[in-house]
């Protein structure tokens, strides 16, 4: 069993999420009904357009707990409080085996916490993003596109663990195509290896 702790700017449920995070959900969702806790972070949104009402902070769906920490201009340094205060109470390594950071833009900080591997999942990489030349371990590339970006950014390729996600003008294409092709269960065998790797 593998404990993962993956760190998403929006969730699924969210109206503006997009292809990334309708492609994470489905790997990770198949991760979590193979019996591996997931936890998602990520942004609280309002319900309504009106602003009152906002989503559960915490919330079980599809065997994935969303745990939203701020408003989306706060998400950053939330993320930074949330896991200071796991690291401080010694539960990080106690509750989760491995960090995913899926990767949109820029990647978060996570480096100073990094009790456990932190596994970034690139979608897209912002140019101005310069990858190390000894990264700790492997990083997954979502889409060609963003295979190609982490090679630019100085990533070794050796590192670099290619998803079979489709991509469609550089992006996961619309998630329900591939419902039942199998291409899910796949990509999420492969994150579950790369994870087991470490």
């Amino acid at each position: 069993m593998t404990r993962l702790l993956v760190f998403c700017l929006r969730d699924w449920l969210n109206p503006r999420a997009g292809p990334a995070e309708h492609c994470a959900h489905e790997v990770f969702r198949r991760i979590a009904g193979q019996g591996h806790p997931v936890a998602w972070v990520c942004h609280n949104y309002p319900l309504l357009p009106i602003r009152t009402k906002r989503r559960p902070r915490v919330e079980m769906v599809d065997g994935i707990q969303i745990v939203r920490v701020a408003a989306r201009p706060l998400y950053r340094p939330m993320v930074k409080l949330f896991l200071s205060r796991f690291v401080r109470n010694g539960k990080l390594a106690a509750r989760f085996d491995v960090m995913i950071d899926c990767v949109d833009g820029r990647p978060l900080p996570l480096g100073d916490y990094a009790q456990i591997p932190i596994i970034p999942l690139v979608f897209r990489l912002n140019p101005h993003v310069h990858g190390s030349d000894d990264p700790p371990g492997p990083i997954l590339a979502a889409t060609a596109q963003a295979r190609n970006a982490l090679s630019r950014a100085g990533v070794p390729q050796d590192l670099i663990v290619e998803l079979p996600m489709k991509t469609d003008g550089g992006g996961c294409r619309n998630a329900d195509q591939h419902a039942g092709s199998g291409l899910w269960e796949e990509t999420a065998d492969l994150v579950l290896a790369t994870v087991e790797r470490l």
